[in-house]
């Protein structure tokens, strides 16, 4: 799919130190809106696990201690994409930047300079709201979230392949962080998602 609009993200390289360890994001299953989010490593975590909620089921995965940068500020890219019931699978080729309200400090325990969500975000001041983005500006960038949606896809096939029709579909918002090799890391997967603008008034 294509479209005429050509924004691309900007970044930068981040100076940062980074801290020694394992670190690890933790995130509860049911949170919505950047929260109930914990990031623990080898050092801190038999002070933070205590904290959590004991009525909810958590997932864990390895945080990216070495993100590319949007005006110093971790982001992730948010792709739009589609899955139907006939195998075929499809990646818009428009995205947006969404980006933590703080710059990015490694070190730092201040939770929003490290949660990208744009519900935890918006209402900061300054905050820049959904940055439109053309993905393929990178290419190497957008093959690998195409190659990453192709995989989940061709796990997820089993399922979709038992639908009514094979014209069945299924939308899902991918958020995709990218290091500064230029790899890129599926966050998690958004059934239904939001398709409004957002900025720092709404």
């Amino acid at each position: 799919m294509s479209s005429g609009s050509k924004a691309e993200a900007e970044s930068e390289e981040d100076t940062t130190e980074q801290p020694e360890g394992d670190w690890w994001a933790v995130k509860a299953s049911a949170g919505n809106g950047g929260g109930d989010v914990y990031f623990i490593n080898s050092t801190n975590y038999k002070t933070i696990i205590p904290t959590f909620p004991r009525d909810m089921e958590y997932v864990i995965q390895k945080y990216v201690m070495s993100p590319l940068l949007y005006q110093k500020k971790k982001f992730h890219f948010r792709c739009y994409s589609t899955m139907h019931a006939n195998g075929m699978a499809m990646v818009y080729d428009m995205g947006f930047v969404l980006c933590c309200g703080v710059p990015y400090d490694a070190n730092s325990n201040e939770p929003m300079s490290h949660i990208t969500n744009l519900s935890a975000n918006k209402r900061m001041a300054d905050h820049p709201g959904q940055i439109p983005s053309f993905l393929p500006a990178n290419p190497k960038v957008f093959e690998q979230i195409c190659d990453i949606w192709a995989a989940v896809v061709n796990e997820a096939y089993v399922y979709m392949s038992e639908q009514r029709s094979q014209n069945h579909f299924e939308f899902f918002g991918l958020d995709i962080i990218v290091d500064r090799t230029g790899k890129c890391w599926l966050i998690e997967i958004n059934r239904l998602p939001g398709l409004e603008s957002s900025n720092n008034h709404m």
